[in-house]
């Protein structure tokens, strides 16, 4: 900011010249800062800056290397959020921290003898109670690099509920002077005894991407001022009010970093796999299908929308690169999440949905937001429809939008549950009320086995499986380059670390599928064996000629269903066409009638003529006299007549008198001055579409020329007067 460039600048003149670098002002000016009160690292950094503290830490500065942060205090809340929210413990995923080094020693540095050093809780007996795995930059250049460590609870921790303290200890060596200058990092990190199974949950980060540097799109396409997903579906970011609601429940959440091979599925109730962009390898999603249908692992997908049609719309020109930027996905991966849930016979759509979501039994209502719909259910499960906008049809009609599925009651069976739309949990785009409540009915289903029956009643448990009538299966987008941005596909540029043979789930067809390997695929075969085919697991595919494409009622029957919507609207043109002709047809003879029937005053007769004009304006059907001409033969679509005004002639042509009396019967029951200036044009053959007649100026008015257009039926639709070449309509239709 400017204020902290002008901090720099006065910095700067107080520093000798041989000490200044930018690790050097870093240092003093991070060291000096002072922590906001309320908000944790990952909000404010090392918080205020204090330039008076800063200018006497320059004043007296010695070089030496140091670490951002100092400490890692992991107990101190709310600063050291969220690792301080939730304790280590055996069998939990590793909890990672990273800092940055600072080497004002030199421009490059290297780091050496990384160790973890315990204090004595940190030990029970001769076994050490915490284990920690590092890993850091290979060259500190220019003047900085990174140290990463992963601490991890040993077997000795088991029943250890306290704090571990020590510190993380270093050498910085300056390339230049070979110079050494040790660090030492405070640590201090919480232990607790494992949980049980059904309080732990696993949220999968691996298969989560975002900008920069693809384009992934938002989730919320409501949100026209954001349109890239910056957070990355983290649990500790745009998640976070989430996360903080899982905890006050009583869940333990821990963070996947790897692929599904490397989790061991015994230590886990259920796996939270949100709006992933990822593509998935395929002894992923057949590890996946083994731990939920033998191992008693549970399964929470929530989807977003995927359109080929909307992705297109959100193609933009990057004025920074010059070029077209394609989104790499839609709001999620759907054709790739659909692998995963192939082997339970489900599958999303490619609708995009908005809806106000109203939760019986006690719930909150919340706005279901460019989310998606299930397309595929199997025999068994229970889904929960809403009534539903689909954007990209425009069409209104129930979907639905989450389902419940158990694939056995045995204890190595495990549950899963769908719900189509993120955005009612992201904290970031959601507008309106969250959906927490319905969420924790869909994990005590996942986790305890307990299915809300005022969500899930018994009348929506379906009977034969289910496949809509509505909408398609997403398809990959031609013409993106996910592989580029993707750490499970291979580029076509990249060499082939490994091939995997697999099969498409659509066709059952023999596929090969360009991926690299996945990173504990040797230990998982290691410990147990080839992984099992998933149509074994699985079952044979659902017939679709079986399915239903009718969704059950929670009080029983289904509710009613149209393919793609269109009869709705043929219906409405019709009936809207019809009304429409009877009040061109029957509009005069209903009017009369309506007149006659109400009391006097109450139904005023149309105005043809505006009263304020002079009675010498009008137009006395007395000085009429021509011919009608025009119209002569069947069907033609237009005829025009000529009509001249004599001033003193008081006789009318035959056929202009039968073309007054006939206005004269339409127009009964008008005023007089209105009425004088009714005319029409018969026109010989009829079937004509539109007459005109123009009537010449008259000596005695000194009205300038009219036009009148004659309508199908012989009403009068527009009389214009012209006056000095402009045009001003006296009446409309009658």
């Amino acid at each position: 900011s400017p204020v902290v460039a002008g901090m720099v600048t006065l910095l700067a003149g107080m520093t000798a010249p041989a000490l200044l670098n930018p690790a050097m002002m870093k240092q003093i000016l991070t060291q000096a800062a002072t922590p906001v009160p309320g908000h944790h690292i990952f909000e404010q950094g090392m918080g205020k800056v204090d330039l008076l503290k800063a200018a006497k830490l320059a004043e007296n500065y010695v070089p030496r290397a140091s670490t951002i942060p100092a400490r890692l205090d992991l107990t101190e809340c709310p600063y050291f959020w969220p690792y301080c929210s939730q304790p280590a413990y055996y069998s939990s995923m590793p909890v990672v921290a990273n800092l940055t080094v600072l080497n004002p020693l030199s421009v490059a540095g290297t780091i050496e003898n990384v160790r973890m050093e315990l204090n004595a809780d940190g030990f029970a007996g001769d076994t050490a109670l915490l284990a920690a795995e590092f890993s850091h930059s290979e060259l500190l250049w220019p003047w900085t690099g990174w140290l990463s460590v992963s601490f991890r609870v040993t077997r000795a921790g088991l029943s250890m509920n306290g704090v571990v303290s020590g510190r993380i200890v270093f050498d910085v060596v300056s390339d230049e002077k070979g110079e050494a200058s040790t660090v030492v990092v405070p640590l201090r990190i919480n232990l607790a005894p494992p949980p049980p199974r059904s309080r732990r949950l696993l949220w999968d980060q691996f298969h989560s991407l975002r900008y920069p540097s693809g384009y992934f799109p938002r989730d919320n396409l409501a949100i026209k001022s954001d349109i890239l997903d910056w957070n990355g579906d983290h649990v500790h970011t745009n998640f976070r009010d989430f996360y903080t609601d899982l905890r006050a429940r009583g869940y333990f959440v821990e963070v996947s970093g790897g692929d599904w091979t490397c989790v061991d599925a015994a230590n886990y109730a259920a796996l939270l796999l949100v709006d992933p962009e990822e593509a998935y390898f395929e002894e992923e999603i057949q590890k996946l299908a083994d731990d939920v249908y033998t191992r008693g692992l549970s399964l929470l997908v929530v989807g977003e929308w995927y359109n080929s049609g909307v992705m297109k719309k959100l193609k933009f020109l990057d004025q920074n690169t010059q070029s077209w930027w394609l989104p790499q996905t839609g709001g999620a991966n759907l054709p790739e999440l659909n692998r995963v849930l192939a082997p339970f016979h489900m599958a999303l759509s490619d609708r995009v949905l908005d809806a106000t979501v109203e939760v019986k039994g006690g719930g909150k209502a919340f706005r279901y937001e460019s989310g998606t719909s299930l397309f595929q259910f199997p025999k068994g499960g229970r889904l929960f429809s809403v009534r539903a906008k689909d954007t990209v049809s425009g069409t209104t009609r129930y979907f639905p939008i989450m389902g419940i599925y158990s694939t056995g009651t045995g204890p190595g069976n495990g549950r899963v549950a769908v719900l189509g739309d993120s955005n009612c949990l992201d904290g970031n785009h959601r507008r309106g009320m969250p959906c927490y409540d319905t969420v924790d009915t869909l994990l005590a289903f996942l986790c305890h086995n307990k299915t809300d029956e005022k969500l899930f009643p018994p009348a929506l448990i379906l009977h034969s499986a289910f496949r809509s009538d509505f909408g398609a299966l997403p398809q990959p987008m031609p013409g993106t380059h996910f592989a580029r941005y993707s750490r499970v596909l291979l580029a076509d540029n990249e060499e082939a670390e490994g091939e995997t043979e697999g099969y498409d789930k659509s066709s059952g067809l023999p596929t090969t599928r360009r991926q690299r390997r996945p990173q504990c695929l040797a230990e998982i075969l290691e410990r147990r064996g080839p992984l099992p085919n998933i149509s074994t697991l699985a079952g044979p595919a659902v017939n679709e000629s079986e399915a239903l494409a009718a969704l059950p009622k929670p009080g029983g029957g289904f509710y009613p269903s149209t393919r793609q919507g269109w009869p709705y609207f043929a219906l409405g043109l019709m009936i809207g066409g019809c009304a429409l002709g009877i009040y061109i047809r029957y509009y005069s003879w209903l009017a009369s009638m309506l007149q006659q029937l109400l009391p006097k005053g109450a139904f005023p007769p149309r105005r043809l003529l505006d009263d304020s004009r002079e009675d010498d304006e009008l137009i006395d059907n007395q000085h009429i006299n021509g011919g009608v001409a025009g119209g002569n033969g069947g069907g033609g679509h237009h005829g025009s007549s000529s009509v001249g005004v004599a001033s003193a002639s008081t006789s009318v042509a035959a056929s202009v008198a039968a073309t007054m009396a006939a206005m004269t019967a339409t127009t009964s029951g008008l005023p007089a001055a209105t009425s004088k200036m009714m005319m029409m044009n018969l026109g010989g053959g009829g079937g004509g579409l539109d007459s005109e007649a123009a009537l010449a100026p008259s000596s005695s008015t000194g009205v300038s020329v009219a036009s009148t257009t004659i309508g199908r039926w012989g009403r009068v639709s527009q009389i214009t007067k012209r006056s000095n070449n402009s045009k001003e309509p006296l009446f409309n239709k009658v």
